[in-house]
């Protein structure tokens, strides 16, 4: 090997540069993961896809001013939920993965995919 051929200069790869950003994404998933009625094992593999982090509890009102139903997550800007509830029809122009109220498991068994699909084409 010639003088220096093939070697890693040490100053383009150490120190690593943290990642701030997974960090980042971590702490904002915390209050989700502490508040949400979803199955937790369910949560943490969402969490996994990447998908952007939503709200959590947001209400739905309805045409007398009152909370019709609270989505469990919301992506407001995608027109994407998790929900207990099916939703009324004034969302009717939404994706909604419906989950079971006893276990926190999306009632389709694809639902992943459905949300991920339905994020990162609109991310």
């Amino acid at each position: 090997v010639a003088d220096g051929e093939g070697l890693l200069v040490p100053s383009r790869w150490w120190p690593p540069v943290p990642d701030t950003t997974s960090a980042q994404t971590e702490d904002a998933w915390q209050p989700i993961r502490n508040d949400s009625l979803l199955d937790a094992h369910w949560l943490e593999l969402l969490i996994a896809l990447g998908v952007p982090v939503p709200q959590l509890g947001e209400d739905v009102i309805d045409e007398a001013g009152e909370a019709s139903l609270t989505l469990e997550l919301s992506w407001p800007e995608e027109k994407v939920a998790v929900s207990f509830d099916p939703l009324p029809e004034a969302l009717a122009d939404w994706q909604v993965i419906l989950c079971d109220d006893a276990t926190g498991l999306p009632k389709h068994e694809d639902a992943l995919g459905q949300l991920g699909n339905w994020l990162t084409l609109t991310v």
